[in-house]
């Protein structure tokens, strides 16, 4: 059975509470072409559904020698550009400490694995946009030296190839400036390390400046937040879906929102989450917008699990299609709230009706949380279908209020 990916999960920032800092909200009015494409398809592995994907371009800093990086999955659930190593072909000059001259690498932390390697500058260019000279992560695929660290091993298996990843690299575009903000400049954490050449590695703090950045929050406008907007889908599934990724968010006349606004705390254990009330009685108080998962994830009884394929729900026919409807009211800490509805389709008749084989997206289809996802529901891929989701980042103003916040509408 195909894989699925569950994604960014925001690990860090729901553990550490992480806001970021550095950066400006500055406004040019002169626009700019801010739609980048995305679609939602199985990768370049064929293996892993509702992945949505992009191209990214990146150049040595300040010269135009640069590669255009295609199958990177865009995720709202993450901050920071990481990128296999085996995918680049141009020398970029590493990140390193002042104090040794070493390189910084990065454990990145998702909820299915970690990613380990070096960080590097470059400049990623996206639509007509820019950001200079901000740090990447290398994620380290065709090397043994520096090994990872046990304290990086201990927290998941590594996702270091594309068969595992399923995508040539993760752009986080996510409500963070930085994927570990000020907590990472005070504390080691088992993220950030300082490597050798001899290849050993100790966890050490790290400036802002140095930490693995968000691309679209250091553009020099429409850096505020981004608009991903996809196409409704038949219930059955699609061979793919086309939309797109605005950058910006009430900065041009294609991201102008009128949906509600559902603020998230910067900081603390509940960073970037909201309350999810599901069936008027349930909560879940973890709870995030992310398309770096592909499924929704979510806990409930009273839905039948799949025998086969494990990890998904399999509510009514396995012979033909059944949804049952789900509805669940958002509730952000600045306590607007927003409904939503959505179904959850029986997964082992999805992937074996006629023609499965051609489909690769896919409105509902869920799973069960459990201790991966602790009192959380993630509002995954099939979410994001017939809507404009806006992610709104930390320290940016917007005319519908400061960030971090998502919203969406159809």
């Amino acid at each position: 059975m195909r894989r699925w990916r569950l994604s960014a999960l925001l690990a860090m920032l729901l553990i550490y509470g992480c806001g970021g800092g550095g950066g400006s909200g500055g406004t040019v009015t002169a626009p700019v072409g801010n739609v980048q494409p995305i679609s939602v398809n199985s990768g370049p592995t064929g293996q892993i559904p509702n992945m949505v994907m992009t191209s990214v371009t990146i150049c040595v800093p300040g010269t135009s020698t640069c590669q255009t990086i295609p199958n990177v999955q865009v995720d709202t659930g993450s901050s920071g550009l990481r990128l296999l190593a085996s995918a680049i072909t141009i020398a970029l000059p590493p990140v390193t400490s002042a104090s040794t001259g070493n390189t910084y690498s990065e454990c990145g932390p998702f909820a299915d694995g970690v990613v380990w390697g070096a960080l590097a500058k470059a400049d990623v260019q996206l639509a007509g946009e820019k950001a200079s000279s901000i740090s990447i992560q290398v994620i380290q695929d065709n090397a043994s030296v520096p090994a990872i660290p046990a304290s990086c091993s201990a927290q998941g298996a590594p996702q270091d190839s594309l068969a595992l990843l399923g995508a040539n690299g993760i752009i986080g575009v996510g409500l963070f400036l930085q994927d570990c903000g000020s907590y990472c400049v005070s504390n080691t954490a088992a993220i950030y390390y300082d490597c050798a050449s001899s290849g050993s590695c100790s966890e050490v703090t790290i400036a802002l400046v140095s930490q693995v950045s968000n691309p679209v929050a250091f553009f020099v406008q429409d850096n505020n937040g981004v608009v991903l907007k996809l196409p409704a889908i038949a219930a059955n599934g699609a061979a793919s879906a086309s939309g797109s990724m605005i950058f910006g968010i009430g900065t041009q006349a294609n991201n102008v929102l009128t949906g509600t606004v559902i603020g998230v705390p910067d900081t603390g254990a509940s960073a970037g989450s909201f309350l999810a009330m599901y069936k008027t009685s349930t909560t879940f108080a973890n709870s995030f917008i992310d398309s770096g998962s592909t499924i929704l994830y979510f806990d409930d009884a009273a839905i039948p699990a799949c025998a086969s394929p494990s990890g998904f729900y399999c509510p009514g026919s396995a012979t033909a299609l059944s949804e049952i409807p789900i509805n669940v009211t958002i509730i952000g800490s600045n306590g607007l709230s927003a409904p939503v509805s959505a179904a959850v389709a029986n997964a082992q008749f999805l992937f074996t009706q006629p023609g499965a084989a051609n489909l690769n997206a896919f409105d509902n289809l869920a799973g069960p949380a459990g201790a991966t996802l602790p009192n959380a529901f993630d509002f995954g891929v099939p979410f994001f279908f017939g809507k404009s989701v806006f992610t709104a980042f930390e320290q940016r103003s917007t005319p519908n209020g400061a960030g971090p916040y998502f919203a969406f509408q159809p």
